[in-house]
């Protein structure tokens, strides 16, 4: 900011405002270092004032506004580059390459990957960077502010009964509530009082030109230094400097507001804390009445901090071991229930310094800290700055690191971010500057070099225990003989300022710690990848809510009040109980908040009452049903254990023989919810007073099962209990059947399911249907019964024909066999042949013939024969092409992905409802025809992507959202490398192991995909390209993926359902959940509405109204009952259509839907909601509407236009609607015109 230091430079007024310059200055203890001034006529009084400047701000960084000006590194490097380019000798087209050419393309290679990233970042630094240059009205603004605090008046000291008053009668035309700390006020006779600042610094990333340009305002930050005589030593106890640096911050902001010719608005703010220790500091606005100091254009707002002199208080009374505040009611609480957790709560290797900052020894080491915190920004910007100065691409490094950041909600701020974030940017850049020192990066490395540093060192250490000491340098004072070494062992993580006086960590719980190390362990998976778009997902999309990153999110109302500290203290709080009570079924648990704090100086301080608890769970533990305590010998442990769980603790003797203490948790509901009811139960119990919690996961409840009154009448047992084991019984029981037929001219050898249901991703979990209840007690609304396929290979013979029409009549000669003898072999089961039509695609196909098998548990199976040489056959057939691909699909390609994705399913907890859910997402959005295949391979990519794989569905299916959302499926393939993670060792598993695709084999999947692009640029044949190792041309379910309008609709669908969920956050009810699954309507050409009484599947519709059915069969049963003389002789089932037989497969709204498509497929797109639509989607050919001339046999029913006399026609959607209602009678109840386009062809 040169034009601010002119301008102060030629005013001076008061104390100075200094900044430090590149020399180094004065090493004397305790003052901090100052650097030389202009000289003046005031110098003599900057003397007294060198110590007093001493003012670290949130990203570290601060300037004297007068005086020489220092070099700014930052602003003089631009891009990444490190190395000069040294001067050819030769400059035409066709001159050698420099040395250093080579080898900073040798570095692109090696740390790139490719160049593409290299470019990215060089383009997107200049846009990160604010321009220094065009602050005239901020610094005039900075310039009449400092003006203002050197001729504020002295206040006298009075009591705190008297401190509200003192403020009103010195600053009369304004009312300020002084933003008193949470905690009640310290005790004793203390006297607040006010006087002028002693030094005022503007400080931060600002005059460092580090900080970065982001979606909310940058911050300027300046530092007011307190006198030292509003204090004594012994204030450092007990809240007593808290309580005094609120009434002189309150002081300053009533100065402000009082000075209408300042031009600037004043507010309070303050940074959630997880240490409740937080301090409030000044928010300046401009008010925009007055041009010379509106700085609105600068995106910029002044955030006024206060801070005292170096050495006020001795270093050794803030060490993390001293006492100088009593732990709090809420804090002890944490300790208590911390206790009660026992042996058994917490896992294996934990320390209890990874508890919680909620225990006494943190909060004491936090308390302290905040209190030191305010006396070493000097040290810490020379620490900085010396820095940067000899690393040309430290400011850049900076930039990435902050942006990287902000986009994963760490660093504070106006929005949500992780409960004590707030100092995450300072943190990182010293991080930077410690790696730098200590050699672990070098001087001369590019931003992206240093910026993959700092990720890795956050990977590595912050998840450890491990205590770390910046080194020391020349210009600073060292306090490392005042502290001992091994006291800050006992708090590790620890990072150590080279001051040797603070913990960098400190008040940054463990919780988020393990976020950051989290998302940097996964930022560097990313880089390393192959393929992908590492630029967007590192520094563009927006990953800061933790239902992208958790796997499970609560929302807890009423938390804010389980401690008189506030939120955050009661996030520590909750965070704690939670990680001991879950123990190692978690990772790791932190807490989330609205953000920074901001309120007017005349309003009270807002209470924030409402945290978001996010859990990362383990997803080899997160399921268990039994918590293993101590045993009652351990009488100690037993007692803690049951005190913590309370009437929950049973003593249980176990197979083994082992007697313990336990808690067994029922899983009626479902595994998934252990882990949340283990929180909500140990939060009611435990938490004070008893806090509210509303899972995020709980809003999805009811999207995949059946209506109650439904599942009661129509199924054999509990589908929520017994899930998908239920049909895999049944199939491995007629596996077994099979299997042991005798008489079969050739022995089954293979059996392979090929099945949504038998890998668990079918949207509804099957019903064992009561068969002897159709047509009576179960409506046709709920007789759909699914027929699950299966694929038979025999043992090789010599004997089979080499005709097609040959093998097919072999093959029904098989069927015919099994079927006589398989219902013998299972009792209560029944077995047809049946010819064709056993497909829902319609195809008229000998192929189609297989053996369908019912059995007496409800289930139906389809079972097909596989013939190796009817391949062979087809190939040779050119006109058979047609036939070969569903050959292909149906014996090949879908039993290889059933393997794949049912292996995988086993490994991740998740991954079968996430698929369930995202089917029933997409076919609630009347896209049914999308094959499912295809939405498994999208899921199976989210979890097998860089960042750590969701063991929630909920989180699963927000992820699978986005990645439809952000996927640029025109110009990218997406690669899943699915058999990559079969084939890994359970070592690479369990370790994280990112499984990789293939690079040879994905440079040929691009070359594929870019020769199909180049072949149809319009995508109109084949949209999505989803490849897999197997499948490097992504053709194997191309025939059934979406067209290019229906996947742009389903990408803005996915981004408009992810914006919702992400802006409600875990507090988003299930109706609002519901809306997200419930179509429109309005762009539709017109809809076709169906009979909900004869859809045998309406029952799994989410606007399933059970009065239908009633009234339905309460009409059909009156009607009966009129025609017979008496009501014994009443037809059981006349309120049925559709008999007591079951019909397997049977789906009147798909058959409906696929039948008009093969009517008028040229003419009309139909959409249609599989799982109980009542309602089809039409949309009219747009080239058929517009007016042409008549002609013989155009193809499509037409209208003439208009009198008839130009002898131009149209489509004739109005004869087309009737026909589809004749089509449809006894199931269509009408059909509705919008008739937009048709209107408009006409």
């Amino acid at each position: 900011m040169p034009g601010l230091k002119r301008k102060l430079a030629a005013t001076r007024a008061g104390s100075p405002i200094k900044r430090i310059a590149p020399s180094a200055p004065s090493t004397h203890a305790p003052s901090a270092p100052s650097a030389p001034t202009t000289p003046s006529d005031d110098d003599d009084d900057d003397d007294d004032d060198d110590d007093d400047s001493k003012y670290e701000s949130e990203d570290g960084g601060f300037e004297d506004l007068e005086g020489e000006p220092a070099p700014a590194p930052a602003r003089e490097h631009t891009a990444t580059h490190t190395h000069a380019h040294t001067s050819r000798k030769s400059t035409g087209l066709y001159a050698m390459p420099s040395a250093d050419e080579v080898n900073q393309l040798r570095a692109t290679g090696e740390l790139y990957r490719d160049g593409v990233l290299k470019l990215q970042i060089e383009a997107m630094l200049p846009a990160l960077r604010p321009r220094y240059e065009s602050t005239s009205t901020l610094d005039g603004a900075l310039h009449r502010l400092k003006a203002h605090l050197d001729q504020l008046p002295t206040l006298p000291g009075v009591p705190f009964d008297s401190a509200q008053a003192s403020l009103e009668k010195a600053f009369p035309g304004v009312h300020v509530r002084i933003p008193w700390p949470p905690a009640p006020p310290p005790k004793g006779k203390l006297a607040y009082a006010f006087a002028p600042p002693t030094a005022v610094h503007l400080v931060g990333s600002w005059p460092l030109c580090t900080a970065a340009i982001r979606s909310a305002p940058m911050n300027v930050d300046m530092d007011v230094q307190m006198p030292s005589s509003l204090f004594s030593v012994k204030d450092v106890r007990a809240g007593r400097y808290a309580a005094k640096r609120a009434f002189y911050c309150a002081a300053l902001a009533a100065s402000i507001a009082n000075a209408p010719d300042l031009g600037l608005r004043v507010r309070f703010e303050e940074e959630a804390s997880a240490d409740a220790h937080s301090h409030a500091t000044l928010v300046l606005l401009p008010s925009k009445d007055q041009k010379e100091t509106d700085f609105s254009k600068q995106k910029v707002v002044v955030r006024v901090h206060l801070s005292h002199e170096l050495g006020l208080f001795p270093v050794r009374r803030l060490g993390p071991a001293k006492v100088n505040v009593e732990a709090s009611e809420g804090e002890r609480g944490g300790e208590r229930g911390g206790e009660r957790g026992g042996e058994g709560i917490a896992r294996e290797g934990e320390s209890r310094s990874h508890g919680s900052l909620a225990s006494p020894s943190h909060s004491h080491a936090a308390y302290n800290s905040s209190i030191a915190r305010d006396s070493l920004r000097v040290a810490h910007l020379f620490y900085l700055h010396a820095t940067a100065s000899t690393c040309p691409a430290f400011a850049d490094a900076s930039l990435l690191l902050k942006t990287w950041a902000f986009k994963r909600g760490l660093g504070g701020g106006d929005r949500a971010s992780a409960v004590g974030s707030a100092s995450v940017r300072f943190l990182l850049t010293m991080i930077l500057a410690h790696l730098l020192h200590e050699g672990a990066v070098r001087a001369g490395f590019s931003s992206y070099q240093l910026f993959r540093g700092v990720l890795d060192f956050l990977a590595r250490r912050l998840s450890s225990e491990v205590t770390a000491f910046m080194k020391h340098i020349a210009g600073i004072p060292s306090h490392h003989a005042d502290i001992p070494r091994e006291e800050w062992g006992a708090f590790a993580p620890c990072l150590v300022d080279p001051t040797g006086a603070l913990n960098l960590l400190a008040g940054i719980p463990q919780g988020t710690l393990s976020h950051m190390a989290a998302c940097a362990s996964a930022s560097i998976a990313l880089l390393d990848a192959v393929g992908g778009d590492a630029f967007s997902e590192l520094f563009i999309d927006d990953r800061s809510s933790p239902l992208l990153t958790f796997d499970e999110v609560a929302s807890v109302r009423g938390g804010g009040g389980a401690c008189r500290e506030g939120a955050g203290a009661s996030a520590s709080t909750l965070a704690s109980l939670a990680l001991r009570a879950l123990g190692s079924r978690a990772k790791y648990v932190a807490c989330f908040d609205g953000g920074a704090s901001t309120w007017s100086i005349d309003s009270p301080r807002p209470s924030n009452n409402t945290v978001e608890l996010a859990l990362v769970l383990d997803a080899e533990h997160a399921l268990r049903l039994v918590e293993h305590g101590p045993p009652p010998e351990d009488a100690a442990a037993a007692q803690s254990f049951k005190q913590f769980w309370g009437d929950l603790s049973e003593l249980r003797r176990f197979r083994d023989g082992r007697i313990l203490e336990s808690v067994v948790w029922p899983a009626a509901e479902g595994r998934a919810r252990i882990p949340r009811k283990i929180v909500e139960h140990i939060l009611a119990r435990h938490a004070r007073p008893q806090a509210a919690v509303q899972w995020h996961a709980d809003a999805y409840e009811g999207l995949l099962k059946l209506p109650a009154i439904i599942e009661s009448c129509a199924s054999l047992q509990d589908t929520s209990k017994s899930g998908f084991q239920a049909v895999q019984s049944a199939f491995e029981q007629l596996s077994r059947a099979l299997r042991a037929l005798q008489g079969l001219p050739l022995a089954l050898i293979a059996i392979a399911p090929a099945a949504e249901a038998l890998r668990c991703t079918s949207v509804f979990i099957p019903t064992p249907l009561v068969l002897d209840s159709l047509g009576t007690r179960i409506p046709d609304a709920a007789s759909h019964l699914p027929a699950h396929d299966l694929i038979l290979t025999l043992e090789s013979s010599g004997k089979w024909p080499d005709d097609l029409s040959a093998i097919r009549a072999m093959k029904l000669a098989f069927y015919q066999k099994m079927a006589e003898m398989l219902p013998l072999a299972l009792e209560g089961s029944r077995a047809v042949v049946v010819r064709g039509g056993g497909d829902a695609g319609g195809v008229d196909d000998d192929d189609d013939d297989h053996l369908e098998a019912i059995l007496s548990q409800g289930f139906a199976f389809r079972a097909r024969i596989h013939h190796e040489r009817e391949r062979t056959l087809l190939a040779r057939a050119h006109a058979l092409a047609p036939a070969l691909a569903r050959h292909s699909r149906r014996f090949d390609v879908s039993p290889r992905h059933h393997a794949l994705v049912s292996t995988l399913q086993n490994r991740f907890i998740a991954f079968s409802e996430t698929c369930r859910l995202l089917k029933r997402w997409t076919s609630c959005q009347m896209l049914s025809h999308i094959a499912p295949e295809l939405l498994e391979l999208v899921v199976l990519s989210v979890f097998l992507a860089a960042s750590r794989a969701p063991c929630s569905a909920s989180t699963g299916f927000l992820r699978s959202l986005q990645m439809l959302a952000l996927w640029n499926w025109k110009e990218e393939a997406l690669l899943v490398a699915g058999h990559a993670a079969v084939e890994q060792s359970e070592e690479d598993v369990r370790a994280g192991k990112l499984a990789k695709f293939d690079v040879d084999a994905s440079l040929r999947a691009q070359d594929d995909f870019k020769t199909l692009r180049a072949q149809d640029p319009s995508c109109e044949t084949r949209a999505w390209i989803i490849v897999t190792e197997m499948d490097l041309k992504g053709a194997d379910f191309a025939s059934r993926g979406p067209t290019a309008a229906e996947a742009h609709a389903m990408q803005r669908l996915a981004g408009a359902a992810c914006a919702i969920i992400l802006e409600r956050g875990a507090g988003m009810s299930a109706m609002e959940v519901r809306s997200i699954f419930t179509p429109s309507l309005s762009h539709y050409d017109f809809l076709i509405h169906l009979d909900p009484t004869v859809l045998p599947r309406y029952a799994q519709s989410l606007a399933f109204d059970p009065s239908l059915i009633a009234s339905a069969s309460a009409s059909a049963s009156a009607s009966a009952h009129a025609r017979t003389k008496f009501a014994n002789l009443a037809s059981p089932f006349a309120a049925s259509r559709f008999g007591i037989s079951p019909r397997p497969a049977f789906d009147v709204g798909s058959d409906f839907v696929n039948l008009l498509m093969s009517l008028f497929s040229d003419t009309l797109r139909l959409f249609y909601d599989a799982h109980g639509g009542s309602v089809i989607g039409g949309l009219w050919n747009p080239s058929l509407l517009a007016k042409r001339p008549f002609k013989p046999l155009l193809g499509y029913s037409s209208v003439p236009c208009g009198d008839g006399k130009d002898k131009m026609v149209r489509l004739n959607c109005e004869a087309i609607c009737e026909e589809i209602e004749r089509l449809g009678k006894g199931i269509v109840v009408g059909v509705q015109r919008v008739n937009r386009r048709a209107s408009a062809g006409a």
